[in-house]
């Protein structure tokens, strides 16, 4: 998603005294590069640098593209669907190869799909570093890490204008600007979810609707924050895993708790050649955590134990609800 062509930049005006002004959106100089961009109009807003009120002066640019509803959608004009990307460090490009999806979800919307400050076309943290022009392009390659590092310790009060509070802020004015014509919605995906919620606090008016996919809780929760997704994906595993040990018919053909028998495949895994070979990835740990993210393949994860094969009839207790 880094490679995308730079967009049209259109400026817009700063906020007058008690009002907001629309977007200008115009066409998008790289709608025609790719056919998911195809039609898309762009626009880039003026923000405040820092919403804080004993901040510093100046402003950061926000890239925003909008995608209007398919000419051919039989819904009526319903509004505004806002894409709000994960991350945090995620532009919204990472919604282009999904837009066929919510606009089969979001029938005679708009979709429209903000780069986050610090990310996309938005104003960025290392601007030389991270320009369309240097060495590694948008991404950060070989000895711009340490240069870009080398910014930010001697520049905290610029580094500081890239937090979560002045993202949420500058989600809210968006909204604020934005058209009124219709619903609005606003669909958060990961991070995106912490970042809309933080917008809703701050006040943000007009939102019809959320959609939170994928909740991140916040960075000070002490059992569940990304830190410890791990441990959390580990904690499922064994729940998942002790279903199985719960139902009678598995307890009959084992003899012994799902979970030992996973421990000493493990074991065996980590001093048999070869026994790896055929799991993606070759990591027993990781490759059944990746299972936990889908319901259907969650529930067969005891079948996959070699001697614990519960009857077909009774899956549903290892897990399948």
């Amino acid at each position: 998603m880094r490679k995308w062509k730079r967009a049209v930049l259109v400026a817009v005006v700063v906020i007058g005294a008690g009002a907001v002004e629309a977007a200008d959106f115009k066409a998008c100089d790289d709608a025609a590069s790719h056919p998911a961009l195809a039609g898309s109009l762009c626009a880039i807003e003026q923000v405040p640098a820092d919403y804080a009120a004993s901040a510093a002066p100046g402003t950061v640019s926000l890239f925003v593209r909008k995608f209007p509803a398919a000419a051919s959608s039989s819904a009526s004009a319903g509004g505004q669907v806002w894409l709000v990307a994960g991350g945090p460090g995620e532009s919204g490009a990472s919604f282009y190869g999904l837009l066929p999806r919510f606009r089969q979800s979001f029938p005679g919307f708009d979709l429209i799909v903000p780069d986050h400050r610090g990310t996309g076309f938005s104003t960025r943290m290392c601007a030389q570093e991270e320009a369309p022009s240097s060495p590694g392009g948008a991404a950060l390659a070989g000895a711009e890490w340490s240069t870009c590092f080398q910014f930010q310790n001697a520049n905290p009060v610029t580094v500081r204008r890239f937090s979560q509070t002045n993202a949420a802020h500058d989600l809210k004015l968006l909204l604020e600007r934005s058209e009124r014509a219709g619903k609005i919605y606003v669909y958060g995906v990961s991070y995106g979810t912490q970042l809309v919620l933080r917008t809703v606090a701050l006040g943000a008016q007009g939102i019809d609707g959320l959609v939170l996919d994928s909740l991140v809780p916040l960075q000070d929760d002490e059992t569940a924050d990304l830190s410890r997704r791990s441990l959390v994906t580990d904690a499922v595993g064994r729940r998942i895993l002790a279903r199985c040990d719960g139902a009678r018919n598995c307890r009959a053909r084992m003899g012994e708790p799902v979970e030992q028998i996973y421990r000493r495949l493990l074991a065996r895994a980590a001093t048999e050649p070869g026994m790896l070979d055929k799991v993606p990835g070759k990591n027993l740990k990781r490759f059944f955590g990746s299972l936990l993210d889908f319901p259907q393949l969650a529930g067969q994860i005891p079948d996959m134990i070699p001697g614990t094969r519960c009857r077909r009839q009774h899956a549903h207790r290892c897990g399948a609800r």
